[in-house]
């Protein structure tokens, strides 16, 4: 006889959400406010979902998903450094968690981090586990844990989105292609990030830019097309002297945060009445080395 939670390996139903219908237990320090819950103070405990392992994972695992963001009156300076210390002080994480058959709980988690450019922003951040083993659980327990997390004064923090996605178990599986499933649950606008992958072989983008680019009334747009490592920010850089934007020292960068929903973005261009602009762009993505980038196109010279 084959112990509960044992027996041959399932393949894996791709975009597969377990939390069709959560019943969630919400602690005394969280609120449910225009769809998202709401944390603004002293928090200790989860948001969370236990129910019993569903039949035919097998020898399956777990991917948690979820999205947060972050309200305050000024965002802090900070650009790309984290600035979550500043925000509060312990820990938010998203936990792909479980109860074992014998008794306790396994808890792979991702911590909830944030740049000064990122809450700046206002936007949703994304974040994703990695593939947790579900073989020997009885049940699972995806949360938002928060472990002594006191926010400073007028820090709200907001969470959406919480999803479990089935995923094989091996060490070749990267979380993100088995979350990049329009059928989950997502608020908008959501901030574009690098893959774990990216992150931790410092890869550079590998999408491309079309022939969208456009320059209307002082404000460049353009469509960035995302590949298997996406960009996370578009670099555009300008100089009015005629000098080569790629390489001048007198050049400005203007930073414009890539989003998940939409392949489009536009940025308004300080640009000088009868000046000589020039304008070079670059797809980037912010990685465990730095910033990496893309060779630079000039999209208004042939």
């Amino acid at each position: 006889m084959l112990l509960a939670g044992c027996g041959a390996r399932q393949p894996a139903e791709r975009c597969r959400n377990l939390l069709a219908n959560p019943n969630w237990s919400l602690p005394h320090f969280a609120r449910l406010e225009s769809g998202s819950f709401l944390v603004d103070s002293a928090a200790d405990g989860a948001i969370a979902h236990l129910f019993p392992k569903p039949e035919g994972l097998g020898g399956l695992g777990v991917i948690a998903v979820g999205y947060a963001r972050v309200e305050m009156p000024e965002a802090p300076a900070g650009a790309d450094q984290d600035i979550t210390p500043q925000l509060w002080s312990g820990t938010v994480a998203l936990v792909a968690g479980y109860q074992r058959w014998r008794g306790g709980f396994e808890s792979p988690y991702t911590r909830l981090q944030f740049t000064g450019r990122e809450v700046a922003s206002g936007a949703w951040k994304r974040f994703v586990t990695g593939v947790a083993p579900v073989r020997w659980a009885r049940s699972l327990y995806p949360h938002f844990a928060f472990w002594g997390m006191r926010p400073q004064h007028g820090v709200k923090l907001r969470l959406a989105g919480l999803a479990l996605v089935v995923a094989p178990v091996s060490e070749d599986t990267e979380p993100e292609p088995w979350t990049a499933c329009p059928s989950l649950p997502a608020p908008s606008p959501v901030l574009e990030s690098a893959t774990a992958r990216q992150w931790t072989e410092d890869l550079e983008p590998d999408g491309a830019f079309d022939d969208s680019f456009a320059l209307r009334g002082g404000t460049l747009s353009a469509r960035y097309r995302q590949a298997s490592a996406p960009a996370d920010r578009f670099l555009v850089s300008i100089t009015e002297d005629g000098s080569d934007p790629r390489l001048s020292p007198t050049s400005r960068v203007l930073t414009v945060l890539a989003r998940r929903d939409s392949p489009l973005w536009e940025v308004a261009l300080p640009l000088k009445p009868g000046g000589r602009p020039r304008i070079a762009v670059a797809a980037a993505a912010l990685t465990a080395a730095g910033l990496q980038v893309q060779p630079p196109v000039l999209p208004f010279e042939r």
